[in-house]
């Protein structure tokens, strides 16, 4: 059986995670800019309903800007859980939902009196949020040694 070096590991892994996260980053980022061109067209396959319709339309411009970051969230949380650092991407998800969506959605709702938009939105800065975290524990670098 044959060991690769450390070394080896990390850079093959370093570069595979770019790539994945450049091609993943892609895909979701144009079904982003089609939520954002075609809402209405998207929106006519769900109901006829005007008042939906409306919300739907709006809905997908606001799911159209976390499409990207949604995508490097997915892309770091499987890097380092794919390295055996399962523990902190576990941590990241469930921190984001209770500590920022949930509370962040329950402000934009009865606080600012937002409605739907302001779950979206909430959910659109809960996945800004943890792509930064789990970035931060990309670059710091402890997954490399697990």
């Amino acid at each position: 059986m044959r060991v690769c070096s450390f070394f080896q590991i990390t850079k093959t892994t370093k570069k595979g995670f770019y790539e994945s996260t450049k091609i993943c980053c892609i895909i979701m980022s144009s079904v982003g800019i089609i939520f954002f061109l075609f809402p209405n067209q998207i929106a006519s396959f769900f109901t006829d309903d005007p008042a939906v319709y409306g919300l739907i339309i709006t809905c997908l411009i606001i799911s159209a800007l976390e499409q990207p970051v949604m995508a490097l969230t997915f892309c770091q949380a499987g890097l380092l859980r794919g390295a055996g650092d399962t523990k902190n991407p576990i941590i990241v998800a469930i921190a984001g939902m209770w500590m920022v969506r949930v509370p962040l959605t329950a402000i934009l709702l009865i606080v600012f009196k937002t409605g739907l938009y302001g779950a979206w939105i909430a959910t659109v800065l809960d996945w800004s949020i943890r792509a930064l975290v789990l970035r931060v524990l990309y670059q710091k670098g402890k997954w490399q040694h697990i």
